[in-house]
C-alpha cells in the first residue's frame, strides 16, 4: 500500500512540471505603433503592429489616442491574434488638431504599449485674394495670400474676367498655379491678353484633400494704351487734300496738324487741322504745287500716343493751262557748273570725247570744264611763244579764248573776268617796265 501512494505521488509531482516549465516561458506580447493614415477632418485610421505574442495568444489589440502622450481615448478589439499588423478606425476628432497615438496588446501575461507618434487632423484651406499688381495695358499679376493649408498641401486657382462671378470656374478665363503651396506662401499668377480700359474681376481659390476654399473678389482697371493711326493716306488736289487713316488703338479720338516745313514732332506744334472721333477729313483752302507735312497721334480723355503717325503730300497743279506755284528745289550755284551739251553740234568730237570719260568714270561736265580751261591755257602759251614774249598779247588770248568758251557755256563766268583782271594787272606792270 506504501509502495502504490507513493508511485501515484511521484505521478502526480512528474505531471505538474510541464505546466510549470511552461509557465515560465510566456512573456508580455510586443508592440510597435505605425502611422496614421486617411487623415480627414474628423478621421483617421491608427495603425500598429503585434512583432511577437509573448508566446501565448494575443487577447486583445488596440490603439490609445489624446491631445497629449495619454491615453485619454481608446479604440480596441478583442479575440485571439498571432502576430501581425492591425489598424483602428477613429472618429469625433478635431479638425486641424494634432493628437498622439501608440498601439497596446495583451495576453495572459500582461498588455504593452508602443511608442507615441503624433499625427495632425486636417481642414479647409483658407486663401485671400490680394490686390493685383504690375497692372498694364494687356498684362497684370493676380496676387493671393495662403493664410492656412489645413494641415495639407495645397493648388491655388485664379478666375478673372470682365464680369462677376462667385465660383472661380465661372470666369471667362482661370488657370491653376504650377506646384502646390502651404501655409504663410504667397502664390500669384501672371495674366495677359487683357483689353485696355476696362474693369477685371478676379479671386484666388486654394484646394487640398479636404476641399476648397474662394477668397474674396476683387477689380482691377487696365490703363488705357494709346496708339498713333495707321494706314495715314491721303489724296491730293489743287487746293485740297483728303486725309484718311485707321484709328489707333485704345484712341478715341484722332489728333492731326500739319507744317510746310517738317513733320510736327508734339501735339501743339505746326497748324491745327482735325481732331475728332473720324477716320477722315478733307484739308481745303490750300496752294497748289505746294508740299504739306502732316502728323497723327490718337487722344483719348486729353492724353495723346506717345508715337505719331507721318505723311507728306504735295497739291497738284489747278488745271493744264494754269502754272502752279510749284517748290522750286534750291538750285545749284554756277561758279562752278558748265553745260559741256552745248558742245552736241560737234558730233565726233563730242561723242569721242564723252565715250573717253565714261571709260573712265569722269563725269562728262567735270571733263569739259577742263578741257575748256587746258585750251585756254595752250591758247595763251600760242601767243606768248609765237609773238615774242610779249605777255600782254598772249593774256589777251587767253582772255578772248576763255571768253569765247564761256559763251558755249563751258566755263564758269568768273574764268574770263579773273583772266581780265590778270591782263589788266600785267599791261600795267609791263608799262612801267617800258618806260625810259
Amino acid at each position: 500500500m506504501k509502495r502504490l501512494l507513493l508511485v501515484l505521488v511521484i505521478c502526480i509531482i512528474f505531471a505538474g512540471v510541464p505546466s510549470i516549465l511552461l509557465a515560465q516561458t510566456i512573456t508580455a506580447p510586443s508592440v510597435t505603433t505605425g502611422a496614421a493614415t486617411s487623415i480627414l477632418r474628423t478621421t483617421a485610421t491608427l495603425s500598429a503592429s503585434i512583432t511577437n505574442t509573448g508566446g501565448a495568444t494575443v487577447t486583445t489589440r488596440g490603439v490609445q489616442y489624446g491631445l497629449t502622450q495619454t491615453g485619454t481615448w481608446d479604440s480596441h478589439e478583442t479575440g485571439a491574434f498571432n502576430a501581425s499588423a492591425y489598424s483602428r478606425a477613429v472618429t469625433g476628432l478635431t479638425p486641424q488638431t494634432t493628437y498622439w497615438f501608440r498601439g497596446y496588446a495583451t495576453n495572459s501575461k500582461g498588455t504593452t504599449y508602443g511608442s507615441w507618434v503624433s499625427f495632425a487632423t486636417k481642414e479647409y484651406p483658407s486663401i485671400l485674394t490680394i490686390a493685383a499688381s504690375s497692372v498694364a495695358g494687356t498684362s497684370a499679376r493676380l496676387n493671393s495670400g495662403l493664410a492656412s493649408d489645413g494641415n495639407d498641401d495645397c493648388t491655388i486657382t485664379f478666375g478673372w474676367g470682365l464680369t462677376s462671378a462667385s465660383a472661380v470656374g465661372a470666369y471667362d478665363s482661370y488657370q491653376v498655379v504650377s506646384g502646390t503651396y502651404s501655409g504663410g506662401d504667397y502664390p500669384y499668377l501672371g495674366v495677359t491678353s487683357l483689353l485696355p480700359g476696362h474693369t477685371y474681376y478676379f479671386r484666388a481659390m486654394a484646394t487640398n484633400d479636404i476641399g476648397t476654399n474662394v477668397g474674396l473678389e476683387l477689380t482691377f482697371e487696365t490703363p488705357m494704351t494709346l496708339s498713333a493711326p495707321t494706314n495715314f493716306l491721303g489724296n491730293p488736289k489743287a487746293t485740297s487734300i483728303t486725309l484718311v487713316w485707321s484709328k489707333g488703338a485704345g484712341s478715341t479720338n484722332t489728333l492731326v496738324r500739319y507744317s510746310q516745313t517738317d513733320y510736327p514732332n508734339w501735339n501743339l506744334d505746326g497748324v491745327f487741322v482735325y481732331l475728332g472721333t473720324g477716320n477722315t477729313f478733307t484739308l481745303t483752302d490750300l496752294t497748289s504745287g505746294k508740299t504739306y507735312y502732316f502728323s497723327a497721334w490718337g487722344e483719348d480723355g486729353n492724353e495723346y500716343s506717345s508715337d505719331f503717325a507721318t505723311f507728306i503730300m504735295t497739291t497738284s497743279a489747278a488745271s493744264a493751262t494754269d502754272i502752279p506755284d510749284m517748290d522750286v528745289p534750291p538750285q545749284p550755284s554756277r561758279w562752278f557748273t558748265t553745260d559741256y551739251t552745248a558742245m552736241s553740234g560737234m558730233g565726233f568730237i563730242y561723242d569721242g570725247i564723252n565715250a573717253a570719260v565714261d571709260v573712265g568714270r569722269i563725269p562728262r561736265a567735270t571733263a569739259w570744264f577742263w578741257l575748256a580751261i587746258i585750251l585756254a591755257f595752250l591758247a595763251g602759251l600760242f601767243g606768248y611763244l609765237l609773238l615774242g614774249h610779249k605777255l600782254l598779247i598772249a593774256m589777251i588770248c587767253l582772255t578772248v579764248v576763255l571768253a569765247l568758251e564761256y559763251f558755249a557755256r563751258q566755263v564758269p563766268f568768273w574764268l574770263p573776268l579773273m583772266t581780265l583782271i590778270l591782263v589788266i594787272a600785267f599791261s600795267t606792270t609791263h608799262k612801267e617796265v617800258s618806260q625810259p
